[in-house]
């Protein structure tokens, strides 16, 4: 039996994980907590991830909803 995924398979499962981390990093609820995971995010040279992308993302989101 082989283990390799199919690319629909793949995509789904990238996409779930890419959602589970997404609501993760949401729990980070306040703008002060976003901005010191961000910050330790770029400190470790992952300034280009998924999870700082995502927490960009969800800080513009933020910034424009209060407006």
């Amino acid at each position: 039996m082989s283990t390799l995924l199919t690319p629909s398979r793949r995509g789904s499962v990238w996409q779930r994980s890419r959602r589970a981390l997404e609501r993760e990093l949401a729990d980070y609820a306040t703008t002060a907590d976003r901005d010191d995971l961000t910050a330790l995010l770029e400190g470790r040279g992952s300034g280009e991830s998924l999870a700082a992308e995502i927490l960009g993302r969800q800080a513009h989101r933020a910034l424009f909803a209060r407006a």
